[in-house]
């Protein structure tokens, strides 16, 4: 193979993509996509409040009334319990109230109830997770009060262990930093789609390319003068050069866009309760775990990123996607030649 000639193919696939609109386009409107999804959630999370409401209450348990108190969430009215529930949902829109909380009366020996919500619009999270709290505290305290065992309720709770399991990772010299396991399976995870992504997009891409210039009768100019062989090993290399140039682009454009973002917001936007409330760690109770454990705060998750041999990774990552890139892409310039033009 001359490869001189491979060269000269290579540069002229390499130009020919990356003066295209479509590539300038993707190159600088993903990372801004890419910043967006990174800064977006937080600046929710900083400034969206929701309002209070104004709660209806109809109580057939009548257990309710102690744990629905007043709050920055909700404001509670209880009504009858004999009130009907038809004329309540058509009295909904015309009323003061937003929501209409309908609890059912105690089920069984395990004093279990069901709960319905009606709203004009949909329901917050945290009004509905405070709801769901609410009713979860009142079964669990009438089924304590039914074995009436003294100081029931302290020997629970001493029975529950508060366990925060933390992992650190040692360096050479001894030096210690938090990391957690998830972190790495996420970022893998995450890396391992995008490496699967684009060598289809960009092995596509070569596909097309072949099918194009058969269709153009280009290839029977090109084969006169050069090999098939050549033709083809430019063609992959100089798409796979396009790639590793908008993926080289899209992560400097994307940390710069981030980092200026983040000056002009400000830190706030990063505080552990935002990034917390973004990874869905904030409320660890609706999980059913003890509220002073938590898989990983938002601490940790920072730290682990940071510390992340973030060189090694973007390397190990080009190598894998090039490689993976020529197998596959060879596999669709293949298809590519043998479909009719």
């Amino acid at each position: 193979m001359n490869l001189h000639t491979i060269r000269v193919i290579i540069a002229r696939e390499y130009l020919n993509k990356v003066k295209k609109k479509s590539f300038l386009l993707i190159t600088f409107l993903v990372p801004v996509l890419f910043a967006a999804v990174t800064v977006l959630p937080a600046l929710i999370m900083l400034f969206a409040k929701e309002d209070s409401k104004r709660v209806e209450v109809l109580d057939r348990s009548a257990v309710m009334q102690p744990y629905l108190t007043d709050n920055a969430l909700a404001t509670y009215t209880f009504c009858s319990a004999d009130a009907s529930l038809d004329s309540l949902k058509a009295a909904l829109p015309s009323s003061e109230q937003d929501v209409l909380l309908v609890v059912t009366p105690l089920a069984d020996s395990l004093f279990n109830l069901k709960a319905e919500c009606y709203s004009l619009k949909p329901l917050g999270e945290g009004l509905k997770g405070e709801l769901q709290d609410c009713l979860r505290q009142a079964i669990k305290d009438k089924r304590i009060d039914d074995y009436g065992i003294a100081q029931l309720p302290a020997i629970v709770e001493n029975l529950e262990p508060a366990v925060n399991l933390r992992s650190y990772t040692l360096d050479e010299k001894g030096n210690e930093t938090v990391s957690e396991s998830g972190v790495f399976m996420t970022v893998s995870m995450i890396l391992g789609m995008m490496i699967f992504l684009f060598i289809s997009l960009f092995g596509g891409g070569v596909m097309s390319s072949v099918i194009e210039e058969k269709s153009s009768r280009v290839v029977e100019v090109l084969i006169s003068s050069v090999r098939a062989t050549e033709l083809m090993f430019g063609k992959i290399i100089g798409v796979a050069l396009v790639a590793l140039t908008q993926f080289s682009l899209w992560i400097i454009l994307t940390v710069a866009l981030v980092g200026v973002a983040g000056g002009l917001l400000g830190k706030d936007i990063f505080t552990q309760e935002n990034v917390q409330a973004m990874s869905g760690m904030a409320d660890s109770g609706a999980m059913g775990m003890h509220p002073d454990v938590s898989v990983s705060s938002a601490g940790d998750l920072l730290t682990t990123l940071g510390s992340m041999p973030w060189g090694e990774i973007i390397l190990c990552f080009f190598i894998f996607f090039f490689f993976g890139y020529l197998l596959y892409a060879s596999l669709f310039a293949a298809i590519g030649s043998l479909l009719p033009s």
